[in-house]
C-alpha cells in the first residue's frame, strides 16, 4: 500500500485527506517510482483552492508534481 493525499473538491487545505492505494504495475511507457520527497510549490496551491491554469480531474486529485526517488519497476516499452 501506498500513501498518497487527495483532494474531492478545491478550498483550503482542509480538503486534503491521506488515504492508502495498493500500488500499481506501470503500463506500457510507464515508470514507478519509490518517491523520497515531493515538494509542493504555489502552483499544488493554486490546483487545491480551485485557480489551476490547467483542468484537474476531482474526484480523488493529487497533488505534487515534482518528485525524487527511484525507479522500483519499468512498463512494457522502457
Amino acid at each position: 500500500m501506498s500513501r498518497v493525499v487527495v483532494f474531492d473538491e478545491t478550498g483550503a487545505p482542509e480538503v486534503l485527506r491521506i488515504v492508502d492505494e495498493p500500488v500499481a504495475d506501470p503500463g506500457a511507457g510507464e515508470v514507478r517510482i519509490g518517491n523520497e520527497a515531493v515538494g509542493v510549490n504555489r502552483l499544488d496551491q493554486m490546483v487545491r483552492a480551485g485557480m489551476s491554469p490547467m483542468p484537474i480531474r476531482l474526484p480523488r486529485a493529487r497533488l505534487g508534481i515534482e518528485a525524487t526517488g527511484t525507479i522500483e519497476a519499468l512498463g512494457a516499452g522502457v
